[in-house]
């Protein structure tokens, strides 16, 4: 059909007409007219006209709907996943975990609790944080893992893996929820890595493994477990036969280096002669009994700080020094910085041991920062999930991430704080700290990785950053910042010249070598052996 309405072949029998002669058959060309003037719209200056019209207005009219109702689902998506086990956490069979209360069974009988993060007055927020959780472990153990056997009951990243199946395939709606939640932040794989060994190579590779013929034939049947997060896409990879790999010596006890070391740089500490050898911020010190604070000469904020304790040895330090360390002097210092600025409200810190974690001297001490606009690091990037993640399920990040954590066994709970075990360490042997607050509980649980590293699981230079929630909130303030956050992992070997940072860490993956169930032991012993002297 051409233009107007009119078939190619009305087209030629027009054509026809206004060439036909005048002698031509006057009836025909009447006839024809009439046909052809039938084919085109009518004007609208006619009833006919108007009605088509308006059905022609109406039809555009519901494809502009249409076309908006599109535009905006589209921009509403966001980076996380939409898989339906992700959406379980807002519909389907899991959607009654959206109430502030749901069902849970103990002892067979049905109880009514508060459920997970979620609060029936609507008033949360993305920073908020629950540490004491309804379902602990044992619950989990009970419910979800029943068709374990119990020798495979452990923490290995092989059986958190088995754990996660388990959630997914549960019919117990409390088991997959958990899978709801890891499935919204997360992605895990188990990749087999076969590999073929020549016969010259494998008496070498015996002799790395001890000549453990066990742990050789796994070498030709490994399995590589990746974590990756779905919203900052970070990677954290696990070959459980690299943690199984004996330790070689150091080449000298790293105690004793400690202590050379520690007496060599004393006399010309600039900690141990603060007033006189560090610089000190417009707003002062902050000084008390155990500890104190000086600006960083070479800053890299406007507001950048040093709280370190005085006492000069880097590991050796007490409850009562932390607790002056962290409560007084560190919290003190980020209100009288923000004070005297009030558009700094993002505090941030950092906290190596040992030259080999990267500190430039001896005596311990913290750096800690201000900003104006976000936390620093990697630490604003959980920050960008959480606000992400409370956006599209309405559920706080991090209560969920700790319920994730206490479900797979890898939690330690303090009064308001816990410890976690993270699946998505960056460094060997990492534990993560939250808490509502900073308060005793916190400093609780640093004192005692502290300790578990030093006696339960050798580890003596260590790296840490944490952050504090945003200062100077108020409701009317969209951004509530995060709840404090305190991570902590390995260095390596302090005496040894190699580096344990290469370009995966720097650029790549987290490569994990150490086992999730010894990190996890080391700090369970070392609470109950805490708890003993008490």
């Amino acid at each position: 059909m051409s233009a107007g309405g009119i078939t190619d072949h009305d087209s030629v029998a027009y054509s026809l007409i206004a060439n036909q002669d005048p002698s031509c058959d006057e009836d025909f060309q009447v006839r024809t007219r009439m046909s052809r003037s039938s084919l085109a719209p009518p004007t609208l200056n006619t009833f006919a006209g108007r009605l088509r019209g308006s059905q022609r207005l109406a039809f555009l009219g519901v494809l502009t709907v249409f076309l908006l109702v599109i535009i905006w689902l589209l921009s509403n998506m966001d980076t996380y996943s939409t898989s339906p086990a992700a959406n379980g956490l807002q519909n389907g069979k899991v959607s009654k975990y959206l109430s502030s209360s749901s069902k849970i069974y103990e002892n067979g009988v049905d109880s009514t609790v508060e459920r997970l993060s979620l609060k029936s007055d609507g008033s949360l927020r993305p920073s908020d944080l629950r540490t004491n959780v309804i379902l602990q472990y044992d619950w989990y153990h009970q419910n979800c893992y029943k068709d374990l056997q119990g020798e495979m009951l452990t923490r290995s990243i092989q059986d958190i893996y088995t754990k996660l199946q388990l959630l997914r395939e549960s019919e117990a709606e409390d088991c997959r929820l958990i899978w709801n939640i890891f499935d919204s932040m997360f992605r895990i794989e188990a990749i087999k890595a076969p590999i073929v060994l020549p016969k010259p190579f494998q008496k070498e590779v015996k002799g790395w493994l001890d000549n453990d013929e066990k742990l050789f034939e796994q070498v030709n049947h490994q399995v590589v477990f990746k974590i990756v997060s779905k919203g900052t896409f970070e990677e954290t990879v696990f070959n459980p036969l690299r943690a199984k790999r004996p330790v070689s010596k150091p080449s000298m006890d790293p105690l004793e280096y400690i202590k050379n070391l520690t007496e060599s740089s004393a006399p010309n500490c600039d900690f141990c002669k603060y007033k006189d050898h560090t610089a000190a911020d417009t707003f002062g010190r902050i000084d008390n009994d155990y500890s104190a604070s000086c600006s960083n000469t070479f800053k890299l904020a406007k507001f950048h700080g040093l709280f370190f304790p005085k006492e000069h040895h880097p590991l050796n330090l007490s409850l009562v020094q932390l607790r002056s360390l962290f409560l007084y002097t560190s919290k003190q210092w980020f209100q009288k910085a923000f004070e005297t600025d009030p558009s700094q409200k993002y505090p941030s810190l950092m906290w190596d041991a040992l030259p080999h974690a990267g500190a430039s001297q001896v005596h311990p001490h913290i750096h800690g920062v201000l900003d104006a606009y976000q936390y620093v690091g990697g630490f604003e990037s959980w920050h960008q999930v959480s606000i992400q993640y409370f956006k599209k399920f309405q559920r706080s990040f991090w209560s969920d991430f700790v319920q994730l954590h206490v479900a797979l066994g890898l939690s330690i709970s303090h009064g308001e704080a816990i410890a976690l075990v993270p699946i998505v360490a960056r460094k060997d042997h990492e534990f993560m700290i939250l808490s509502t607050k900073l308060n005793e509980d916190v400093v609780s649980l640093i004192y005692n990785v502290m300790q578990a590293y030093l006696h339960k699981l050798g580890v003596y230079c260590f790296s840490s950053g944490a952050v504090y929630p945003k200062l100077g909130y108020t409701n009317a303030d969209g951004d509530t910042g995060m709840p404090v956050i305190f991570r902590i992992g390995s260095r390596g070997t302090c005496t040894s010249v190699g580096s344990d940072v290469s370009s995966l860490e720097l650029y790549t993956i987290n490569n994990i070598n150490s086992d999730l169930a010894k990190t996890y032991n080391g700090l369970v012993e070392q609470v109950n052996s805490e708890e003993a002297k008490n």
